[in-house]
């Protein structure tokens, strides 16, 4: 009975890893997307499974603290790690091939190594009190997909290629009447390859099973990264860029990212939602921008843009009268951070409220008082 508990315990633990992804701690929501990741392509599902139980399991080794790894906040960035390197040195950069095993023992050092990165940056990150985010999933397949080359020899162009291509031939001049060609398919196709695409994934359908683990464990997150996937098409559509790399999600990933980090670390209001939207929209901006730069030096994207971002808008929020930010450690989701807010604020309300002249004394009856 004790060792079935353990069980369940662990795969809760590595299932939290998979939703913690898109900032789901919930086990739930982490079988669904796993599922969308196995039904999108069957070696991104192995790789993710392979990376969340290595960088999980390397931070059970090196002692660290039990809730962070309860959270599953040790084994997400092992998930996409695994992911890109798998992917990134098949022929099919799509669906992807069973890895050799060189390639394995690179999803295992990447995976790993992913933990170390994550403790590191936390520590540098803390007297800013701001979330490591990706940031160590970029750092080490930036490092570990670069060594790929000298692994195994790539008779089709990879994804770096693909992605530049179908990125970077906007028509500027033209923006207006494209955007009156772009067809109706493309805003439901890239909504759904706008939430795979965090993954690697190419599948419509995988992003929307990516959505539904998001609305099992929060309401307000799917509607926003929902919306964030609306706004952020429509804004590429205004930029010009081809319809091939809308549905492709590689316009939305990155802001839906973003607007999801926003709603969890800063609480909830309109004011907040039309922050994080602002922040959808400057992310589009970056993400065309530090996809050009990295380009010429040969860097995949990844979801560096959404980082670079959110730390500013995180950074900002502090500073901002209308926002409250909220610690990494203690965002649960957002309808628990309104939750607990508004219980504090019925607190403060209570000690802050004079005693009433009207209320009986207990010294007295009550009969007493009424004479």
């Amino acid at each position: 009975m004790q060792s079935l508990k353990m069980i369940i315990n662990a795969v809760s633990v590595l299932l939290r890893g998979v939703g913690q992804v898109v900032f789901q701690n919930n086990p739930i929501s982490g079988l669904v997307i796993l599922t969308g990741l196995f039904f999108a392509s069957l070696t991104a599902g192995a790789a993710a499974l392979v990376g969340v139980i290595v960088s999980t399991l390397t931070a059970v080794l090196l002692k660290v603290d039990k809730d962070l790894i309860g959270a599953g906040l040790l084994g997400f960035n092992g998930v996409l790690v695994g992911i890109a390197i798998s992917l990134y040195s098949s022929h099919n950069v799509t669906l992807g091939d069973l890895p050799v095993w060189k390639i394995w023992s690179l999803v295992v050092m990447g995976s790993a190594f992913s933990t170390v990165v994550m403790m590191a940056l936390s520590r540098f990150l803390s007297p800013w009190n701001m979330p490591a985010l990706t940031m160590p999933f970029v750092l080490c397949a930036w490092i570990f997909v670069g060594s790929v080359e000298h692994t195994v020899k790539l008779e089709t162009p990879g994804a770096l290629e693909s992605y530049a291509y179908q990125l970077f031939q906007p028509e500027i001049g033209h923006r207006i009447e494209e955007y009156r060609q772009y067809a109706l398919e493309t805003w439901y196709i890239g909504i759904g390859k706008g939430f795979s695409e965090i993954f690697l994934q190419d599948s419509a359908i995988a992003g929307y099973l990516i959505l539904l683990g998001i609305l099992i464990n929060s309401r307000i997150s799917a509607i926003m990264g929902f919306l964030a996937a609306l706004l952020s098409i429509t804004a590429a559509m205004l930029f010009g860029v081809t319809e091939e790399s809308i549905r492709l999600g590689l316009h939305s990933y990155n802001p839906i990212l973003t607007a999801l980090a926003v709603v969890l670390f800063v609480r909830f209001t309109i004011s907040s939602g039309l922050y994080a939207l602002f922040g959808v929209v400057v992310t589009v901006w970056v993400s065309l921008a530090v996809g050009l730069a990295l380009y010429h030096l040969e860097f995949p994207v990844y979801t560096f843009p959404f980082v670079i971002v959110t730390w500013a808008l995180l950074l900002g929020a502090m500073s901002v009268g209308r926002l409250r930010y909220i610690l990494p450690a203690e965002a649960l989701t957002p309808e628990a951070n309104l939750a607990r807010f508004a219980a504090q604020e019925i607190e403060t309300d209570t000690e802050k409220r004079p005693a009433s002249s009207h209320q009986p004394s207990p010294e007295k009856p009550l009969e007493d008082q009424r004479e």
